[in-house]
């Protein structure tokens, strides 16, 4: 059964057993920027917690329970639950839909305006309608309602429930059989406060989440890969592939910022975190969670994404075919250098950044091929036509990039020797686990961020990040020199 295009729980909820309302605060973090920020996650609205009972008094009860949960796989999808029970008469009733009902339990429906109901007749019928009017009678037990649509003449004796408009909190569900193929059900599902207004918008529209995985190397990008745990591809700005990937829920700690992100990642081909193991030499691999909704019908993205959580990968293990990535934020001050900016004669500045180097990268890219790679792959011949006027110094303490995404390897180059004019052997901080003698690859110089490197190599003297003339030795103290002792003298 359906309601508003959304589908109905087909059982009753006893809410009245173990009703349970608890605070839930869902991961809608957004981004962290400057000045003070709250202990708690930054949500809207508050949304409740129920913890749903029902009964399911025979196999084929519990057969639809299992047929309905399946189809409701995922946590994002709505449905109706009916809650509780009272007997209700109908006295009289208007083409108007609006009727006089007499209850035993209580007169006061005023709170039910604008509410939905489903009224079940001791004949099986089951109809389900919205509440739009609420008026008192001189009758203490009688109140004039005013539906959206009549109910039929032909019963005047109903059991009317609340319906509450929910989704699954978790993906536990609790059977617990107390005779054959009789079982209480529990689960725990959220409240929708606000989509009541609208609740068929429900129908087609899913929150899903986006994970972007970007490898860089240095100040540069090295490739970005956009993922979806949403079954088929997202398309927002740009394609969003849809790949097995989930993550847990997302820690805060005092300091307002979103700690942690674990992320859940199957194997498939081109996985960003298989070059991790068994042991991780590379490049920081970060990542972006956003949520995002969509129509399911059409694919289309109905509003910008929310960035819920930015960082870094801190490790990564596998367990069968499953790889676990624990991610931390990039506010984590332990892991900064502080000061980030220190009185000294060498340059601060990192090599190729864009807002303080500002050497541009793609001037000193060497383009080339591995024509030669040492058993152990910690040495490699590279060829480059742009190697010709080159020293054997002018590639040390750069880094070299091979294969393209997502099968990157970028190794740090320690030092170099010439073996031809267009040919010199890189000697590599790491050996290669993937790339082949023929792969392309590009190169980059490094810098010893010395002031005769910014301006002979770079010609960017410019834009030097230290302080060159700053004396080695500190001109406000002046040791004392050591006195020589006289020649021959001698104690008394």
């Amino acid at each position: 059964m359906t309601y508003l295009d959304i589908p109905v729980f087909p059982l009753v909820a006893d809410l009245g057993e173990s009703m349970c309302r608890t605070l839930n605060y869902e991961p809608e973090v957004t981004d962290i920027g400057f000045g003070a920020q709250p202990a708690m996650p930054v949500q809207a609205s508050t949304q409740e917690r129920l913890q749903i009972v029902t009964v399911a008094p025979d196999a084929d009860a519990l057969d639809v329970v299992e047929a309905f949960f399946n189809a409701r796989s995922g946590r994002f999808k709505a449905f109706w639950l009916a809650t509780g029970s009272e007997d209700v008469t109908v006295l009289t009733m208007s083409a108007l839909a609006a009727v006089f009902i007499e209850t035993s339990a209580f007169s006061d429906w005023s709170h039910l305006k604008g509410k939905h109901l489903a009224f079940r007749s001791l004949d099986g019928q089951c109809l389900l309608r919205k509440v739009l009017l609420v008026e008192a009678t001189a009758f203490a037990t009688r109140s004039q309602v005013t539906l959206d649509a009549a109910l039929p003449a032909n019963a005047d004796c109903w059991q009317v429930s609340r319906l509450l408009l929910v989704r699954l909190s978790n993906d536990e569900i609790e059977y617990e059989f107390e005779a054959d193929n009789h079982a209480r059900i529990r689960f725990t599902g959220i409240e929708l406060p606000e989509e009541y207004a609208v609740p068929n918008a429900l129908a087609t529209r899913r929150p899903v989440y986006l994970y972007r995985i970007t490898r860089r190397y240095g100040v540069r990008d090295i490739y970005s890969l956009h993922l979806t745990s949403h079954d088929i591809p997202v398309n927002c700005g740009v394609i969003w592939q849809p790949v097995p990937i989930d993550h847990s829920g997302l820690s805060v700690s005092t300091e307002g910022d979103t700690d942690k992100l674990n992320l859940e990642l199957f194997a498939w081909e081109g996985n960003p975190f298989e070059d991790w193991l068994p042991i991780h030499i590379g490049q920081p691999t970060g990542v972006v969670l956003s949520l995002a909704h969509v129509d399911e019908v059409t694919g289309l993205v109905l509003e910008a994404p929310t960035i819920l959580f930015r960082g870094i990968i801190e490790s990564v293990t596998r367990q069968g075919y499953t790889l676990k990535a624990k991610a931390v934020s990039p506010l984590s001050y332990g892991e900064k250098r502080v000061p980030r900016f220190y009185l000294q004669t060498r340059c601060n500045y990192q090599l190729f950044d864009g807002s303080t180097c500002r050497v541009p990268s793609a001037t000193y890219r060497l383009t080339g091929t591995i024509e030669a790679i040492d058993t152990d792959g910690g040495s490699i011949d590279f060829e480059s036509a742009s190697l010709a006027d080159k020293a054997a110094d002018w590639l040390a303490g750069g880094y070299i990039e091979i294969g393209t995404a997502p099968q990157v390897e970028v190794r740090t180059i320690r030092y170099a020797e010439i073996l031809s004019a267009t040919r010199h052997r890189l000697y590599l901080n790491a050996s290669l686990r993937i790339s082949q003698t023929g792969d392309s690859c590009s190169a980059w110089p490094g810098c010893d961020r010395t002031p005769d490197s910014c301006k002979q190599r770079f010609d960017n003297f410019v834009n030097y990040g230290g302080h060159p003339f700053i004396p080695y030795e500190n001109p406000t103290l002046k040791a004392m020199s050591l006195a020589t002792p006289a020649s021959g003298g001698g104690k008394k």
